[in-house]
């Protein structure tokens, strides 16, 4: 999947230590710079964090330690909290990700998951606002009022699952859009997630359909397809 992805153009890669593939992925980009068509700059690599192995600042750098080792690399561009745990967890975990930062084995860092009130809590004792906030997002789940959080406090959005899990590939509103522009329901949805400003990270194991999740740059939703889209939830 990485080989086919930086193929055809992807160069943010997200993964996990919860996902258990932290070590092929590594393993995959030292084949892909090897190949000397891209560097390590190129590429903008996420992982993540599992509070509940991490409840202590210890541990948790530990697990950064265990992350590189896995992923083959030195730094890592994004690290988030997979998950929130109790606020006291959190706060250790994100110590312990700051410090990383200062050691420049993080570029930046972030949490996943987490609703308005687990941030701001976090917000109290953090020295480092969180960079990006990854939360499922689609049409039917368009998380309006996190994006408003987020671009108040200057934090990005990750939307994961923005193809709805693949439940509105066949919705007939999203595929009459996708019609009157040629492109594909999937498109649709993640072009409107990029016109709200948000980061859309499609999944697909075949390379046709990470062609075609990447075509959304050339073309643009008309103000009445977003607003159409957007009242979806």
């Amino acid at each position: 999947m990485v080989h086919d992805a930086t193929d055809v153009g992807y160069k943010h890669i997200d993964t996990a230590s919860a996902y258990l593939n932290e070590k092929a992925v590594g393993q995959a980009v030292t084949e892909v710079i090897a190949k000397g068509v891209l560097k390590r700059e190129d590429l903008f690599i996420t992982t993540k964090i599992m509070p509940v192995d991490t409840d202590s600042k210890a541990e948790a750098l530990k697990g950064v330690a265990l992350a590189l080792e896995k992923l083959n690399t030195t730094y890592v561009d994004l690290m988030l909290i997979h998950r929130p745990s109790t606020d006291a967890v959190n706060s250790e975990v994100w110590s312990a990700l700051e410090e990383a930062v200062s050691e420049k084995h993080i570029k930046s860092i972030g949490v996943s998951n987490f609703q308005i009130s687990q941030i701001d809590s976090l917000l109290k004792s953090a020295k480092i606002i969180p960079a990006m906030l990854q939360v499922e997002s689609h049409p039917q789940q368009n998380q309006d009022q996190l994006i408003e959080y987020c671009n108040k406090h200057d934090i990005r959005m990750t939307a994961y699952s923005p193809l709805g899990a693949g439940t509105l590939l066949k919705d007939a509103t999203i595929g009459s859009i996708g019609k009157s522009h040629n492109k594909s329901a999937a498109s649709v949805m993640i072009r409107w997630q990029v016109q709200r400003g948000v980061v859309a990270i499609p999944k697909s194991t075949k390379r046709n359909y990470l062609i075609e999740n990447i075509d959304v740059f050339d073309w643009s939703l008309t103000d009445n397809e977003m607003k159409v889209l957007d009242e979806m939830k």
